[in-house]
């Protein structure tokens, strides 16, 4: 690292990981507020490090796929070099990239387009160390989730469901209408077994919801948020809770080694945790019945 680089250490769930940046790029402030929490200064082994600059775009290899029908994109490329190195871009424009990620082992490079402004220039971070934290928890027993993740006494309860299907609003329900609740995470809390107990923990991406917590509890139950005319907690098989989790898990579609250990992680999860379909309205009832439901077993 040269004299004029910052690094910044992080640890979410457990796992290490490392910013660096150079002077040219503003990562300090509101940019970086989310991760304030998470400030690590111990010497337990980084799952990766991403460096940062801001530059003219490096060329890729062929284009493979862009990814999401709406913003934020991703867009997948070939290796451009027989290294192991992965290349992908971000943007919240389908035109084009505004910044390139190159990974190659332990190591990764974010290129951001000087043009980029601050919005998408944190787009590429946040998504980049999503994609890296994912990949390199492969098998460590970790999965970081699209769910909105709420607290009560003691125990997190995780909403899964697609964009739009209510996960935030029924978080909101059970913290206004239960009492002793709070958030959690409200987009990406992660998930990991430890000695046996599955843990959620807070994380430093929360979508649109500042909600940066530095802090654990037990899982206590798995709910898929579904829009329905009455509010009616059904229990699933485990086959069906196998699916529903597996869903809403972050994945690592080029890599089947790495797909078979994130689903051993789901099996384990729901062996150890009930799943629930919450038929709903976005109601005070809705948390009431789906509370007695995940609470009762």
């Amino acid at each position: 690292m040269s004299a004029k680089e910052t690094s910044l250490r992080y640890k979410v769930a457990g796992h290490a990981f490392e910013f660096i940046h150079g002077e040219d790029f503003p990562c300090g402030g509101r940019l970086l507020a989310p991760y304030l929490p998470f400030a690590d200064d111990g010497s337990d082994e980084c799952i990766f490090r991403l460096r940062i600059v801001r530059a003219p775009l490096p060329p890729t290899g062929r284009l493979i796929r862009r990814c999401n029908d709406e913003a934020p994109y991703l867009w997948i490329y070939e290796d451009i070099s027989a290294a192991e190195e992965k290349c992908f871009g971000h943007s919240l424009s389908p035109d084009e990239p505004m910044s390139i990620l190159r990974c190659d082992g332990d190591e990764a490079l974010l290129t951001i387009a000087p043009a980029c402004g601050n919005s998408a220039a944190a787009m590429a971070v946040n998504n980049s160390a999503m994609l890296l934290y994912t990949w390199k928890t492969g098998g460590k027993a970790t999965l970081l989730l699209h769910a909105s993740a709420t607290v009560r006494r003691g125990r997190a309860y995780l909403f899964l469901g697609r964009s739009g299907t209510g996960k935030s609003t029924h978080s909101r329900m059970w913290m206004e209408n239960l009492e002793g609740c709070e958030l959690l995470n409200d987009d990406n809390p992660v998930l990991r077994i430890e000695d046996g107990a599955p843990i959620v923990y807070g994380s430093p991406w929360s979508g649109k919801t500042p909600c940066w917590k530095n802090e654990r509890a037990v899982l206590g139950g798995i709910v898929r948020i579904v829009r329905a005319p009455h509010n009616k907690a059904v229990r699933l098989s485990s086959l069906e809770s196998f699916a529903s989790l597996v869903s809403s898990c972050s994945s690592i579609i080029w890599d089947r080694k790495w797909k078979n250990e994130q689903e051993d992680c789901v099996e384990k999860v729901v062996s150890l945790c009930p799943g629930w379909n919450m038929e709903c309205l976005p109601d005070a009832e809705a948390a009431e019945v789906c509370s007695k439901a995940v609470e009762g077993i």
